[in-house]
């Protein structure tokens, strides 16, 4: 990215989507570039990590900083930036946009490994959102992965959230649902929430205090086993979940919202209850005419998910407005290439990254087995 910079200083916009080099540097020292540069907007992901940002080591980060005096937008997590912020004002002729104009903010980081754990890469302490608070009160998009409790009792004084995402990793396992979820539910009026590693989640409480929800994720969540109240969920567009073997808690709430459009299902168990529906006859499957983006993340064939083809094709034609499944399912994608060819197929992963981003250099071939292959323990998983 250094060199991206320093090559084109009148580039405006940089785009990284699906960026197959982690961008480390070897230097303690920050380049600092001879022309100042007109970039604006970074923008980019890491699939093969797991990640929807860049991956930018502090070297990089800061890089861009320095020499980017326009910078206003930039696609990574900005913890170890704000910490520095004061060190910033008091050397730099200049002070990045990106501190004081932004909307979305991403603090701390993860990668996701395969077993659908994920490493911590980067946490937000509680003097980095405080002083996150002091540089954007004005918030509508928060995205914060913590080790730390005191940091989610901190998230309501940002009282302009429209969308949030928390993702807790302590090492004590999973953070309980109420007090911290609940309180930020009561203190904000969110149209978006995910929430990952966290217990004894009660729709209940999200639907009272979430009336316009959009977008809902549960992703390594444990949900309490409530039945959802008709009209709870009415205005959800989007939903993924992981796992839960809750039966009525994961019934009600799909045939509640019946307007998705898009839905993930992570694992087996939910994947095949959603096919082939309730055990109970009497209870019809949830079904969503809408819907038109389908992530079914499961390489189980049907066997193994104990559905029948006929059940399958029952099931993705009650979806007439279908245009996109992901899947690594053989069987499904078989099913869908054969009877369904006007459904784009696509994989959960990019597979281009998954095969590319090993072969770089040996950092990143010890990154992505540590992340896909290896059961490495000394990393702090969650």
């Amino acid at each position: 990215m250094a060199d991206l910079v320093s090559w084109f200083t009148k580039l405006t916009r940089l785009i990284l989507y699906h960026d197959l080099m982690l961008q480390l540097d070897s230097s303690d020292e920050v380049q600092v570039l001879s022309h100042p540069s007109h970039l604006h907007q970074v923008w980019g992901t890491t699939p093969a990590v797991g990640t929807e940002e860049l991956f930018l080591c502090p070297q990089t980060l800061t890089m861009l900083l320095a020499n980017c005096p326009s910078l206003s937008e930039l696609q990574a997590p900005l913890h170890e930036a704000i910490m520095l912020t004061d060190r910033f004002q008091a050397r730099s002729p200049f002070f990045p946009p990106v501190f004081d104009n932004c909307r979305e903010l991403t603090l701390g980081s993860y990668l996701r490994r395969s077993t659908r754990s994920a490493t911590m890469m980067g946490t937000t302490t509680l003097p980095c959102i405080k002083k996150a608070h002091k540089l954007y009160p004005n918030l509508e998009q928060l995205q914060v992965s913590t080790v730390d409790r005191n940091v989610l009792t901190f998230v309501p004084k940002f009282s302009r959230l429209k969308r949030l995402a928390i993702m807790y990793g302590g090492r004590g396992g999973m953070c309980p649902f109420s007090p911290y979820i609940t309180d930020m539910l009561q203190a904000l009026h969110l149209t978006h929430l995910t929430i990952k590693f966290f217990k004894g989640i009660l729709l209940s409480t999200i639907a009272r205090h979430c009336p316009n929800l959009e977008c809902l994720s549960f992703l390594d969540c444990n949900l309490s086993d409530e039945a959802v109240q008709p009209g709870s969920f009415t205005k959800l567009r989007s939903l993924a979940l992981s796992d839960c073997n809750m039966d009525k808690a994961f019934f009600t709430l799909l045939k509640d919202a019946e307007g998705l459009t898009n839905l993930h299902l992570d694992g087996g168990w939910g994947i095949a209850l959603y096919i082939k529906g309730p055990a109970e006859p009497l209870q019809p499957r949830p079904i969503h005419r809408e819907m038109e983006f389908l992530n079914l993340d499961t390489n189980w064939s049907l066997r193994a998910l104990d559905v029948s083809p006929e059940e399958l094709r029952s099931f993705i034609d009650s979806m007439p407005m279908l245009r996109r499944l992901s899947t690594d399912s053989y069987d499904i994608r078989l099913c869908m290439q054969n009877y369904y060819p006007h459904v784009k197929l696509t994989w959960p992963t990019c597979t281009t990254c998954m095969a590319e981003f090993p072969k770089v250099n040996l950092v990143q071939d010890y990154i992505w087995h540590s992340l896909h292959i290896d059961n490495n323990e000394d990393c702090e998983d969650t």
